[in-house]
């Protein structure tokens, strides 16, 4: 029973006791008369009936009132599901809650016996205490009422991938994907960002000053003031496979180059030519991924044959004969990313975990090794983790063909959502729409894609379709 039913009871109760005694004091002074003594002996008895009389009535009336608010604010009360949209696959399941925002400020959880549920028909997903499971295929609405107010808990039931992978991605209401640059026709076209196009738009990065590069089939393309231009590399036979920058300049791994019969690669600064910083042959070894820490470290994951090994190494930018191996990475670490408190987060697409270096240690940060998986939530599990970005209290991670992101309090791993993306491995390539509600669009997926943050929004590069999309 709700606590404001439970005090118009109340009220209603001492309302009848006081009616009752205040009829009784009535009664009493219309009766015969009586002796002297007699009246001397009721008197004490009246007056206490008059102050229980005078108590009942003031009891119910608070009472009255009091219900009387509470159910003013209940049905003024503003009701939320948490998640609002939900992707489980078949007979996976999750976890979810209704919030009750009152207008003094307060917040409270529902629980889902006071919410009367209604189904439709197509027996895709059912409530279950505090869980909502899959149980066809399909896209359903949930319609819930709690006295004046009603919610809603739009639920995706989907194969789980493979025929094994489970997922179970929550998304935030109304955020969309649209088509950024680019179009079908594949090409290195410069000019106003509405006319530009690509042929396979892969890494990207943002300057400081809100410059975009990108690389595309070796070229690097730059993005400022709404025109895109190509920028030549000074060296002709290099080309660019992966761009970072650092302080509002352009760093790059380039694509492997033959001389003399063998092969290498480089890491290099672009200014008015290229400075090379690290230079290594690429029949043996790769960087796998590169970046830059606040300290004016380049950190970078180093594959290397050779040593039988996967190492996490530092450059420093003012002094390129300075590397330092900080640690052995387990096989498979493809990605990076340095927190501005010096903490270094570490993609393994092998086997769908996140690590932590910081304190001279490498953890475990987030998802399990093995487990693979998308399941968002407080303890999300990963499929494979290709790229990743830390800003604002946040871990952005590109997985597969999802982009998820994970809360990251005093360094711990919290809550994980998905922004953008249906977990699959099927996609069309033609594109119907150029904008789609992020939980609906399938993304392709491919370890060329890459992403970066932007105040306008995260632009993410989709090389298999020659476009830019940005995800607000």
């Amino acid at each position: 029973m709700y606590f404001d039913t439970v005090l118009f009871v109340l009220c209603a109760v001492f309302a009848a006791l006081a009616l009752f005694f205040i009829a009784y004091l009535l009664a009493s002074r219309k009766r015969s008369r009586v002796s002297a003594n007699a009246k001397t002996r009721s008197l004490p008895v009246r007056r206490i009936i008059t102050l229980i009389a005078l108590l009942s009535l003031i009891v119910s009336c608070c009472a009255f009132a009091g219900g009387y608010y509470l159910y003013s604010a209940e049905n003024a009360a503003v009701l939320a599901t948490r998640p609002e949209i939900i992707t489980v696959s078949l007979q996976q399941s999750r976890g979810f809650t209704v919030e009750k925002y009152m207008a003094d400020g307060r917040t409270a959880v529902l629980e889902n016996s006071q919410i009367k549920w209604e189904f439709s028909r197509d027996n895709i997903a059912r409530i279950d205490g505090g869980r909502i499971s899959g149980i066809n295929e399909g896209k359903t609405t949930i319609r819930g009422t709690y006295r004046n107010n009603s919610i809603e808990l739009t639920v995706r039931v989907v194969r789980p991938m493979d025929g094994m992978v489970d997922i179970s991605q929550i998304y935030e209401q109304g955020r969309k994907i649209s088509v950024f640059a680019g179009s079908a026709d594949r090409a290195i076209t410069d000019g106003a960002l509405a006319a530009a196009n690509f042929i396979s738009p892969e890494s990207i990065t943002v300057t400081e000053n809100g410059t975009v590069f990108m690389t595309d089939v070796g070229s690097i393309r730059k993005l400022s003031d709404g025109v895109l231009e190509t920028v030549p590399i000074a060296i002709g036979y290099m080309s660019a496979a992966v761009v970072r920058s650092y302080d509002n300049e352009l760093y790059m791994l380039t694509d492997p180059w033959q001389d003399g019969g063998k092969y290498y690669y480089a890491l290099a600064r672009l200014r008015a030519g290229v400075e090379v910083l690290y230079i290594a042959e690429a029949l043996y070894t790769a960087v796998e991924d590169f970046n830059f820490g606040s300290d004016g470290l380049l950190y970078f994951i180093d594959r290397n044959e050779g040593l039988g090994g996967v190492f996490l190494r530092t450059l420093d930018l003012s002094d390129a004969d300075d590397v330092r191996t900080l640690c052995h990475l387990p096989p498979g670490s493809a990605s990076l990313t340095v927190a501005g408190d010096g903490s270094v987060y570490i993609g393994n697409a092998d086997a769908g975990a996140i690590y932590v270096y910081r304190d001279g240690n490498l953890e475990y940060f987030a998802g399990l090794d093995g487990e693979r998986a998308f399941i968002d939530g407080a303890s999300p599990r990963f499929y494979s983790p290709q790229r990743l970005e830390h800003s604002s209290g946040y871990l952005y991670v590109w997985d597969f063909n999802t982009l998820r992101r994970l809360d990251v309090q005093n360094g711990i791993a919290g809550e994980c959502i998905t922004l953008a993306g249906m977990a699959s491995p099927d996609y069309e390539l033609a594109l119907s729409e150029t904008i789609y509600p992020a939980e609906d669009v399938v993304l392709p997926h491919g370890k060329q894609m890459d992403f970066a943050l932007t105040s306008g929004g995260i632009l993410l590069t989709d090389p298999k379709r020659g476009v830019v999309w940005q995800i607000g």
